[in-house]
């Protein structure tokens, strides 16, 4: 009786081992089939957010007017603080524009992610700021008097964000043109959806191996990327990528002027080939996906000051090829 008491029980032991193993190949496989929508993930402090109660997202928020917020480079485990002043408009600027414009200005308004916030950088070496500095250093139209750049971007935004920024912030600047920086985060990380699924599981209850294998691999921010990982187990990146498309379209529906979206090399055919068929029906429309994956950047991706005037000499040579071939240099 011992005997057979012995050998269940270490059958049990055995199956439990082998369950275990299982269950780490099995989490191990579906890792690597969502690690291609992993998320870059900017952390922001809540103190530094609003959130307006006249929008119908109900997790959208934006930057708290009037402050300074600071980008702590130890979240990418390096020292150092990037410091963003934001205007009484809550936008990361050097100054303040006036909401009517003036003829003699041509005017730009940015609008993406962190990528176009600018984080971990200082507001005067985001790209936004570099590309005013340019045109208005180098470039003398007879129509225009000067250039300016409004940067509307907030770390984390997914599309339909973007469209809401614009709407709320973007349209009454009456802009000339439009620069919208854009990657595969914001087609497959839709952000209401997020945020409702990271107020209803915690991965540190519910799935701690998860946590402990990003952290294994490095990464900088492994709750929200478990978190990112459960998401992915819920949403097909086929529907995601549908939705986040519309509100592009939408975007570009409400844009006065002329639009230039503008992305990366390695943005995944499917939403390549969207865009540009999309933009087929809007004369004004110019996409770019040509900033070389080689850009100058922080370990966790994100571009450094080098990275942003890259991307501010990318968008000014674009610039006079399209829309400033009458002008002189300086």
């Amino acid at each position: 009786m011992q005997n057979i008491r012995g050998k269940l029980f270490l059958f049990c032991i055995i199956f439990e081992c082998c369950f275990i193993v299982l269950l780490i190949l099995y989490i191990g496989s579906l890792w690597n089939k969502t690690r291609k929508t992993r998320t870059s993930v900017t952390p922001i402090d809540r103190n530094m957010l609003q959130f307006p109660i006249d929008t119908p997202l109900q997790y959208y928020y934006e930057l708290v007017p009037n402050t300074v917020k600071e980008d702590d480079f130890s979240y990418m485990r390096l020292s150092g603080v990037a410091t963003h002043t934001i205007n009484a408009d809550g936008l990361n600027e050097r100054k303040m524009y006036t909401v009517e414009k003036p003829k003699s200005i041509f005017r730009i308004v940015t609008v993406g992610d962190s990528f176009t916030e600018g984080a971990f950088v200082d507001t005067k070496n985001n790209y936004s700021e570099v590309l005013e500095d340019l045109l208005n250093t180098n470039v003398h139209c007879a129509d225009y008097q000067s250039f300016e750049v409004i940067n509307l971007g907030v770390a984390g935004y997914d599309m339909q964000y973007n469209l809401e920024r614009y709407k709320r912030k973007g349209l009454k600047y009456n802009p000339d043109l439009i620069i919208l920086w854009t990657d595969e985060n914001d087609y497959v990380s839709h952000n209401e959806k997020y945020y409702a699924l990271a107020h209803s599981w915690d991965p540190v209850v519910e799935a701690p191996e998860i946590i402990a294998m990003y952290q294994n691999q490095g990464d900088f921010a492994p709750e929200a990327n478990a978190i990112w990982y459960k998401f992915n187990t819920l949403y097909t990146r086929t529907e995601l990528v549908k939705e986040e498309l519309i509100y592009l379209r939408n975007l570009l529906q409400l844009t006065r002027g002329n639009t230039i979206i503008f992305s990366l090399q390695r943005i995944p055919q499917d939403i390549r080939q969207s865009i540009f068929t999309m933009i087929r029906q809007y004369k004004r429309a110019y996409f770019f996906p040509e900033i070389p994956d080689s850009y100058d950047a922080f370990p966790d991706n994100h571009p450094s000051i080098e990275g942003h005037k890259q991307f501010a000499a990318f968008l000014y040579h674009k610039l006079l090829s399209i829309f400033f071939t009458d002008c002189v240099l300086r």
